[in-house]
């Protein structure tokens, strides 16, 4: 059987040139040039166009890319590997300058950024796209193989891509800011940048955006001058407008319901991002230094400022795969059972434009038209004290409040319904042409507070150490339904109700409320010239000086866990078809007595409206025939109120360093992390319709909680 073999492909380049000059002993210019590029992916010397020619497969579009057909069995495994080369650019060039003046108790600063970037991935349909699908399953001989070998399955398909993503954008920055000694006990530090980020553009017209601003459609937004890439089936499915490129016919559509209107970025009033591009923000920054009793001994610091997080690459991809994802099928079983067709024939004709029924088209994703960027408003005070014996205490609060975060929602979500889902009639919906209408917008937010104490000892009697312990807490409302990570760019995990982002408020996972970590380096005090044994012959001193040993201790506690379910649908919206869901919060979680058995109690959970039992069961909504109705709402189990085992390590190395000569150095060093060997846990079992929930089945190796491990070396330097 043919299956061709890919290599993966890696190739990374940087280039940076930099130009300081000193205008005058007061003036100083840096003028810097870069240029980055990354292209991972794959590619193979089989030559798929050739051999797909040899077989003189007809019917299929042109091929711009190396791969071959993709064959599927209905209870074998598959022939082919799609497409066989795949390889991603993401290239960005920069030009920035940077002018330093010192004018009497003023430093000034300012300059400019400015960035090209590209971001190219490959863009896929349907299984190997332009190389055609065939699918094999025993309709016409009983045996799905001896179908394969008689050219005949039983439907085939192919999508129609021309272009991988090319997305381009800019980024524009300047700055300007002041360091000020106003008095020899007092620095104050003034600044602002401006930013400017444009959105991304497919420079070969494969994107497509949904714009919320017309009631019970919508419209789509495609660029200027890439009608023709528009689908057809798409466009039947939502019931295009006439006149919209690319229709092949005109929809019925619903009574009542205006046909779904598809418009050009310019008609729109968009630019080639498909959406707003907002066109400044200024972030202001202030900070200060003071010794408020004239020495060195105590200071305080305090500052605040507002940190752009620009969007990306990342949601450019997202609108990639929408409005112009042509895919064509084509059924080969005849009115008399027979194939209509056999290879190397793909289809028998017609366009294999199939039309799906009103309300089941999917958009996923768009961003929404008034996508903002977000940023972050930071603030933060500390006293530095010196205590004696080369020992520094710092106590520092850290805020922050992080603005218009990205989080994802699902716009035809319907409202909160008695009736199931399936049964509601398609007007329930906001837009009722479409299915799920996925989306990326800006709104989220999160808040962070944090004390912080820590304690620097400087190199003394052979000793230096830093301790430091943080309680901290992080809300936010961009995490979905049961959030492992923090949002991002692309609003990762997708809310619960769409009508409600603040539901999925609560503890972000990744922050732990307690955290101590401690690093230590420690000089021995054996061997010649230390204070003990300290005339031994240098024979001893080869054994028993010289010697450092270093630690570094971390104990913290566990993340922040949410509690889920999925299959039921309580609250009648149609979210428990793609949401995981949360159950009702009815006792208390945390059992008697605690262990990897039984880290966390199920009957504390119960289904939405169900009565508690010892054994979670929900069964509301996802059967019709069989269950019970829904109750009109989702569960009131919040995110994060669960925590997972903490995590506690020591971690240890040594060594020293012989001469040799004066030119030979052997230094010997061993480290070892997790010295103790102390078990760590994962995270138990979440999900609530499992078996293994609140169970913990293996052990953590994230957060140095893995198990010991060691090396011991021996480096000869000269």
């Amino acid at each position: 059987m043919l299956q061709p073999s890919t290599n993966n492909t890696q190739q990374n380049r940087s280039l940076v040139a930099s130009h300081n000059i000193s205008i005058r002993p007061n003036l100083l210019n840096e003028f810097r040039l870069g240029f980055t590029t990354d292209s991972p992916g794959s590619s193979s010397s089989f030559d798929g166009q050739g051999f797909q020619k040899s077989l003189g497969f007809a019917g299929l579009p042109s091929t711009p890319f190396n791969g071959i057909t993709g064959i599927s069995f209905s209870n074998l495994s598959g022939i082919g590997a799609g497409r066989l080369d795949g390889t991603e650019l993401y290239r960005t060039f920069t030009v920035n300058d940077n002018l330093t003046w010192n004018h009497g108790p003023h430093t000034f600063k300012g300059g400019f950024d400015i960035r090209w970037m590209r971001s190219k991935t490959t863009l896929g349909f349907v299984g190997s796209d332009n190389y055609g699908n065939a699918n094999f399953d025993g309709s016409f001989s009983g045996n799905e193989y001896a179908d394969f070998l008689l050219g005949a399955p039983h439907d085939t398909s192919y999508g129609d891509v021309q272009h991988d993503n090319d997305g381009y954008s800019q980024r524009y920055q300047a700055y300007i800011q002041d360091s000020w000694r106003v008095r020899p006990d007092l620095t104050l530090e003034l600044g602002v940048r401006w930013d400017y980020n444009p959105p991304f553009h497919d420079q070969y017209g494969y994107i497509g955006n949904f714009d919320q601003s017309v009631a019970r459609t919508g419209r789509v937004v495609y660029p200027d001058g890439y009608g023709a890439l528009l689908a057809p089936e798409f466009l039947i499915s939502v019931n295009a407008c006439p006149g919209t490129p690319n229709l092949p016919s005109t929809g019925a559509g619903l009574p009542g319901v205006a046909c779904t209107p598809f418009v050009t970025a310019s008609q729109a009033g968009l630019g080639a991002g498909l959406r707003k591009s907002y066109p400044y923000k200024f972030y202001p920054r202030f900070g200060f230094a003071y010794r408020p009793f004239g020495n060195g001994e105590t200071v305080v610091r305090g500052g605040f400022g507002m940190y752009s997080a620009p969007l990306l690459g990342a949601v450019l991809y997202s609108l990639t795969g929408t409005a112009q994802t042509d895919v064509r099928t084509f059924q080969n079983v005849g009115a008399n059972g027979k194939p209509v067709f056999y290879w190397p024939n793909t289809h028998a004709g017609g366009s294999g434009v199939s039309v799906d029924s009103y309300g089941s088209a999917y958009f996923g994703t768009g961003n929404s038209i008034d996508l903002k960027n977000p940023y972050m408003m930071q603030w933060n005070m500390s006293i530095d004290r010196n205590i004696g014996l080369n020992t520094g205490l710092r106590v520092t609060y850290i805020g922050s409040h992080s603005v218009d975060l990205g989080w994802a929602q699902n716009l035809n979500q319907s409202a909160y319904s008695n009736q199931f889902y399936a049964l509601q009639p398609l007007t329930s919906r906001p837009y009722p042409y479409w299915g799920r209408i996925e989306n990326r917008d800006s709104g989220g937010t999160a808040f962070y507070n944090a004390l912080q104490v820590e304690a620097n000892r400087r190199y003394r009697s052979g000793l230096t150490f830093t301790g430091a312990y943080t309680w901290a807490k992080n809300i936010n409302d961009v995490g979905g339904p049961n959030p492992t990570s923090f949002g991002g760019e692309t609003g990762n995990g997708r809310v619960l109700d769409a009508y409600d982002r603040s539901g999925n408020r609560g503890n972000d996972y990744g922050t732990r409320r307690h955290r101590f970590i401690s690093t230590a380096v420690y000089e021995l005090p054996f061997g010649r010239g230390k204070k003990f044994a300290g005339g031994v012959s240098r024979l001893a001193d080869l054994a028993i000086g010289g010697w450092q040993i270093s630690t570094i201790v971390l104990a913290q506690t566990g993340p922040f866990e949410t509690p889920y379910f999925s299959g039921a649908d309580p609250s009648g919206t149609g979210s428990g078809g793609y949401r995981n869901q949360r159950p009702d919060f009815v006792g208390n979680p945390i059992p008697a007595n605690q262990s990897v058995d039984q880290w966390f109690v199920a009957s504390a959970f119960a289904c939405p409206g169900q009565a508690v039992s010892a054994t979670f069961k929900c069964s509301i909504g996802s059967n019709p025939a069989k269950d019970l109705a829904p109750i009109g709402r989702f569960g009131n189990a919040g995110v994060g109120i669960l925590q997972g085992p903490g995590t506690f390590n020591t971690s240890m190395g040594f060594g020293k360093s012989i001469a040799v000569g004066e030119r030979i150095h052997v230094k010997l060093n061993g480290s070892f992390t997790n010295i103790f060997d102390h078990t760590n846990y994962a995270d138990p079992g979440l999900n609530l319709g499992s078996s293994s929930f609140g169970k913990i089945t293996k052990a953590a190796s994230a957060e140095f909680g893995g198990a010991r491990t060691g090396q011991v070396g021996v480096r000869v330097e000269f």
